[in-house]
């Protein structure tokens, strides 16, 4: 990926001024980086930013019966914790949230090759039938 870096904030600077350079950007992911697990998210749009927050949902030691468990969860409810927050400048967000609508699209095509392939097993590879009389 290659960056361009404005030495001031003109829009319309052009690429080859002697105020912009190409500089290469190298990701690198440090060994020690945590991986955390995300049941939700909120998303809160600030006025030059949007701040992303992942929970994850953290059940609690319940004991007792099936009555009491659900008694308890309903009383307390169960606690979803912040494991990471994203700040991001409102100008870059369009293009995150671009990159995670291709991974979703990719994601949900995949999803449904997979469900194809099993209904397919599940009726025994023999769905040839099946499409001649729809």
């Amino acid at each position: 990926m290659e960056v361009v870096i404005h030495m001031n904030d003109e829009k319309n600077e052009q690429v080859d001024s002697p105020e912009s350079t190409q500089v290469r950007l190298n990701f690198r992911i440090p060994s020690r980086m945590p991986t955390l697990y995300a049941h939700h998210m909120i998303v809160q749009p600030g006025e030059h930013e949007v701040t992303i927050s992942f929970f994850e949902v953290i059940p609690p030691l319940v004991l007792g019966g099936p009555k009491e468990q659900m008694k308890l969860l309903q009383e307390t409810g169960i606690m979803a914790e912040c494991v990471a927050r994203i700040t991001v400048a409102k100008s870059r967000y369009p293009a995150f949230a671009e990159a995670m609508q291709q991974v979703l699209s990719q994601v949900t095509s995949e999803q449904d090759n997979t469900e194809k392939e099993q209904a397919n097993a599940d009726s025994g590879g023999d769905n040839k039938k099946d499409q001649q009389f729809r």
